[in-house]
């Protein structure tokens, strides 16, 4: 192995009643020598009044399949992996849209997954609102789209008033309605951090400030502190969940 992955997470309740967000980290040996990282954040969606068991079943299933998952069906071709994640997902939300029936409430849930393979080879894989953010050779950028109507109504080149609710409302999500993941892939350099999180965490902050924090030499922990601290600042009140990874040279001995 050549790089070095450090990972970090952070999850904070705010000022509402319950946490309604789930945070996932895991990873497994890749069977030539590395591992294969998985990162992931759910946040409930509240409106649909059961968020925190909607984001909690989903973690749990996918946490279920990454430990059934061979290897090597990871390591294998872009297109064959992003087929049988899509598969594997719209299973869950099936599975979801049975328990949600079956105890007669409803479910709700974003996904921001994020798969890396070979210290280098990346795979998101997104339902909803929470992103992931790529911070490389001094510059940041957004790789999610939210999905929610205010951008749909940002793309065709419509203005959303701020005090609108659809700035929030999803078009598709975990455990309601049809289910069409998005998915982005790409490679890491050999110097990078990856920013997962719920919405609450960046709804208020901007390109800049997240870029200021990152490119500081503090610790990954501290990074993720002062973040949450920004966001509270600006009086943000959702539950904020975020995961940090940073990819390092590993150092010769």
């Amino acid at each position: 192995m050549t790089a070095q992955f450090r990972a970090h997470q952070r999850t904070d309740t705010g000022c509402r009643e319950e946490n309604q967000d789930r945070i996932l980290l895991l990873q497994k040996p890749d069977g030539i020598g590395g591992y294969i990282l998985l990162a992931a954040v759910a946040d409930g969606a509240g409106g649909f009044g059961e968020g925190a068991k909607a984001s909690q079943a989903l973690m749990t299933e996918v946490h279920r399949w990454f430990a059934q998952v061979s290897a090597e069906e990871l390591l294998g071709p872009r297109g064959l992996l992003m087929n049988a994640v899509d598969t594997k997902l719209k299973e869950i939300h099936h599975l979801l849209l049975r328990k949600a029936e079956e105890e007669n409430i409803r479910y709700g849930s974003t996904l921001t997954m994020l798969l890396i393979a070979q210290e280098k080879h990346y795979l998101v894989a997104q339902v909803g609102d929470s992103r992931m953010y790529l911070y490389e050779n001094a510059q940041v950028r957004k790789v999610t789209k939210d999905q929610t109507v205010a951008q749909k109504e940002k793309d065709l080149g419509r203005s959303i008033p701020c005090s609108s609710n659809k700035k929030s409302t999803l078009w598709q999500c975990f455990g309601s309605g049809d289910l069409s993941p998005k998915y982005y892939d790409g490679t890491l350099g050999d110097v990078a951090q990856i920013l997962l999180c719920s919405d609450g965490q960046t709804n208020t902050l901007s390109m800049s400030e997240i870029r200021e924090v990152l490119e500081t030499e503090k610790t990954g922990e501290e990074k993720l502190d002062l973040l949450l601290r920004l966001a509270r600042n600006k009086l943000e009140q959702d539950n904020i969940s975020a995961i940090l990874i940073e990819k390092t040279k590993r150092e010769e001995a």
